[in-house]
C-alpha cells in the first residue's frame, strides 16, 4: 500500500457526507493500492472507477525480469465493497547483459476478487477491510498452474502530523508442482508526508513451510491533481543473496 493511500485515511472523517445516493464517503485525494507489497483497507466509493498500472524490474541469479502494464482495476459497488480485477502485465525475461533477441515474452497471471469494509476508523479505532480473491492462471510460460485463492485482513491507524500505520496479514493457497502449500503474507508500513510528497517505509514477508522471502521497501508518491497519482518505489530483498532491489514506477487514476 502506497503513501497517498495512507495519507488519504486521515481525511476520511472530515469529508462531506454523501458523494452518492448511498452516502459513501470519497477521500479528498486518490487512495491507490500501489506501490509496495501491502494493500490498504480503503474501499473505493460506490459508482467510482479506479485504474492503477505500472512497470517493475527485478534481477536475481543472473536473470532480469521486466513486467510492463501490471494493472489493477477497482470498481466501487457500494459503501463497503469493491470489485477488483488485476493483471500481472507482460513479462520480459532475459539473462543480464544478453542480446535483446534472446529475451522471452509472456503474459503474467490475472487476479479477481473483492475488498469489503469491516470497520470504519474513528479516533484510535482502525479502518479494517477484508480482501478476498483468487489468482487466475493464463497458462503462459511464467504462469502458475492452477487458480490460487487468497484472503487477507488489512488495518490502518491514523496518527498525528499526517502519518498512518498499516498492519496486514493474509493467507494464500499455492501450488508447487502437484503439491498444495500454504503461503502467508504479512507486514507493516508507516506512511508520512515530506512536504507535498508522500513516502513510506514497509516491511513484508512471504512465508511458506520451507522458506520465507523478506523485503523492506520505500517510495514516493506525487499527486499532480486529486484524482491522479504518480509513484516510484524500491523493494530490497533480505538478505540480498544475489537478488537486486526491485524497482517500480506507476500511474493511478480515479474517475
Amino acid at each position: 500500500m502506497h503513501a497517498s493511500t495512507r495519507i488519504a485515511l486521515l481525511g476520511l472523517l472530515a469529508l462531506p457526507a454523501a458523494t452518492r445516493a448511498q452516502d459513501c464517503p470519497l477521500p479528498a485525494t486518490i487512495a491507490a493500492d500501489r506501490p509496495g507489497n501491502l494493500t490498504g483497507p480503503i474501499v473505493l466509493a460506490a459508482g467510482h472507477l479506479q485504474a492503477e498500472t505500472g512497470w517493475s524490474r527485478s534481477r536475481a541469479a543472473g536473470t532480469q525480469v521486466d513486467a510492463v502494464g501490471t494493472t489493477l482495476v477497482r470498481l466501487g459497488l457500494g459503501c463497503g465493497a469493491e470489485l477488483r480485477l488485476g493483471f500481472g502485465g507482460l513479462t520480459r525475461t532475459a539473462a543480464v547483459g544478453a542480446a535483446a533477441a534472446s529475451a522471452t515474452y509472456a503474459p503474467a497471471d490475472a487476479w479477481m476478487g473483492t475488498k469489503l469494509r469491516v470497520l470504519r476508523g474513528a479516533a484510535t479505532r482502525p479502518h479494517v477491510a477484508l480482501i478476498l480473491g483468487s489468482l487466475i492462471p493464463t497458462h503462459s510460460a511464467v504462469s502458475h498452474a492452477r487458480p490460487e485463492p487468497e484472503a487477507a485482513l488489512s488495518a490502518a491507524w491514523e496518527l498525528p502530523h499526517g502519518q498512518a500505520l498499516v498492519a496486514y496479514g493474509g493467507l494464500a493457497g499455492r501450488w508447487v508442482a502437484d503439491h498444495a502449500v500454504g503461503e502467508q503474507l504479512r507486514g507493516a508500513s508507516w506512511a508520512f508526508a515530506i512536504g507535498p510528497v508522500g513516502s513510506f517505509l514497509e516491511y513484508s514477508e512471504f512465508a511458506r513451510a520451507d522458506a520465507t522471502a523478506r523485503y523492506v521497501g520505500t517510495g514516493l508518491t506525487v499527486l499532480p491533481r486529486a484524482s491522479v497519482q504518480l509513484d516510484a518505489s524500491l523493494l530490497v530483498p533480505l538478505p540480498r543473496a544475489g537478488a537486486d532491489p526491485i524497482l517500480g514506477l506507476g500511474l493511478s487514476r480515479r474517475w
